[in-house]
């Protein structure tokens, strides 16, 4: 099989809480696969229980070829120090250490499940790429995702010389990246932190750091921006499915801002309908309009890992999303994918955040009424307490696509649930609610059962 899309239907963004995660979920994301490459299903198909539909088109479903992005947890440290259990929980194998002494690569095996997994595709190994942008697989050689000591170095394209700011850079955003966590995680000051081994935070005086890790990874990419332009295309040619995997918000939105040219030609592709988007938690929220609804989006984070200044070389992002009116720049979701003025929150949980929802329906409504003289109905506003996908949905379809729109409709995912946004050939937005609500652990459903 190829990996020719249906261009003539347009694109399909699949953003997700937890991945393929319950298996309504898994039915409804196999059937727009299915429709995807034109397969032609036979009478009664499309009510089969997940697990027998995926038994009929198994073939077809690990024949996809699926390209992997891991730039939200590529921070993470599997050792010494406390995010194994976080990365196993997103989905990542491995971490342990080899008889040389250093690490075995993380690799995301949600997709390589047994095939009574919700998700699980038991797909072979040589049909998932893994890559990171922060590697900057175009230039660069030695990377290994998600792994501490990756040993980058130039590769037959640029030299040692031209990429040592980059690397130096990089390497201060994971010292900086460790003083955040060591402080969220201990309180420890920023000087003791350094102490303690784990760097200290830039000086006040100095520049902001994403913003000079911006330029320097800008200037590379720009200056060679052909080989650039040519591996990213020749990626998404040769894959299916691209996937931005969960973890930190922050560090996945920074990836895309200080690699503009790279993560616009992903959005690119996939609104022109050449490849699907699949996103999970992060790799979901930095494909909306803002990331901010998130405990990350502190302080501390927004003034060292973040460089809004990068979204005005983005051929995505319009004047509207620009002018700091109702979203920050700093808080633009760096994967411009979707278009209308929506943002979301995975892993969604009642309470606080369903308040917060609420608040900013309100504010949304309230702007759309005075500029669109339109009404938006006030029951289905007051259903935004209850933090209920199809409800923000359809907020979303009347208010988040207005062009002029400035604050957000902010959706409550809940793990289970995705939201669907198909783009037509006309670069026409409509969402809908996909999915089920996950009230038992993945490995406790049965696939085999009647939803």
């Amino acid at each position: 099989m190829g990996c020719a899309n249906s261009v003539l239907r347009g694109g399909d963004i699949v953003l997700t809480s937890n991945g393929i995660s319950s298996p309504k979920l898994e039915r409804e994301w196999m059937l727009l696969m299915l429709a995807r490459k034109g397969v032609t299903l036979q009478p009664g198909d499309a009510e089969l229980p997940p697990g027998a539909l995926k038994s009929k088109y198994l073939s077809f479903f690990q024949s996809l070829k699926f390209l992997v992005f891991s730039e939200p947890t590529y921070f993470m440290k599997p050792v010494p120090y406390g995010d194994t259990t976080i990365l196993r929980w997103l989905g990542w194998e491995g971490g342990e250490l080899r008889a040389d002494g250093e690490l075995n690569t993380f690799f995301h095996h949600s997709l390589r499940n047994p095939l009574n997994r919700p998700g699980g595709f038991a797909v072979p190994e040589p049909n998932i790429t893994h890559v990171s942008m922060w590697d900057k697989p175009w230039l660069l050689t030695g990377g290994k995702c998600v792994y501490e000591d990756s040993k980058l170095k130039a590769g037959e394209i640029c030299t040692d010389a031209e990429v040592a700011p980059y690397l130096e850079l990089l390497a201060e955003v994971r010292r900086t990246y460790d003083a955040i966590k060591e402080s969220e995680r201990t309180g420890v000051l920023a000087s003791l932190s350094r102490a303690l081994g784990f760097g200290a935070l830039p000086k006040p005086g100095d520049a902001p750091l994403a913003k000079r890790l911006w330029e320097a990874s800008k200037q590379l990419n720009d200056f060679y921006g052909v080989h650039t332009d040519k591996w990213i295309k020749a990626q998404l040619d040769a894959h299916d499915v691209v996937i931005f995997n969960g973890g930190d918000v922050m560090m996945g939105n920074l990836s895309c801002q200080i690699n503009r040219r790279v993560a616009d030609t992903i959005a690119t592709h996939v609104r022109a309908g050449k490849i699907l988007y699949l996103g999970r938690s992060a790799g979901t929220m930095i494909a909306m309009k803002s990331v901010e609804m998130s405990a990350e989006v502190s302080d501390d984070w927004l003034a060292h890992m973040s460089c809004g200044e990068s979204a005005r070389e983005g051929l995505h992002y319009s004047n509207n999303d620009l002018d700091e009116d109702g979203v920050s720049s700093n808080v633009l979701g760096g994967m411009p994918l979707i278009r209308a003025t929506v943002a979301m929150r995975p892993h969604f949980v009642a309470g606080e955040m369903g308040a917060k929802v609420h608040a900013k329906a309100l504010l949304a409504e309230k702007e759309f009424e005075k500029e669109r003289r339109r009404e938006v109905d006030d029951a289905t506003v007051a259903r935004s307490k209850d933090a209920d996908l199809e409800t923000a949905v359809a907020l979303a379809n009347q208010v988040g696509t207005s062009r002029t729109q400035d604050n957000p409709i902010f959706i409550p995912m809940w793990d289970g649930q995705a939201l669907h946004c198909h783009v037509s050939v006309l670069g026409d937005e409509t969402f809908s609610a996909a999915g089920a609500r996950m009230y038992v652990k993945p490995d406790e459903i049965d696939l085999m059962a009647p939803i």
